[in-house]
């Protein structure tokens, strides 16, 4: 998605700023997502999106938990300990 709004307000200056970065258009504009008769299918499309976008949230806190799991020894650290202990 874009947007020509090519200026902005500044609020420590308390004044309009404009914005003079290079835009370029992309070769293919996909409009398609904007015509009526998609909007339902655009609409089930973004909540998957989002709701994907969730998942990955939860993953990643997961993914943290483990690696900081009891003592700050991560999880790759029990399973060389477990290992080692087997091979002992």
């Amino acid at each position: 998605m874009f947007t020509l709004k090519r200026v902005n307000y500044d609020y420590k200056t308390r004044a309009l700023v404009k914005n003079n970065k290079r835009f370029d258009f992309e070769k293919t504009i996909y409009a398609d997502k904007f015509l009526a008769q998609n909007r339902s299918k655009d609409r089930e499309i973004t909540e998957q999106v989002s709701g994907l976008r969730e998942r990955q949230k939860e993953i990643k806190e997961s993914l943290r938990k483990y690696k900081e799991y009891h003592n700050a020894m991560g999880i790759s650290e029990y399973l060389q300990m477990t290992r080692e202990f087997i091979e002992s």
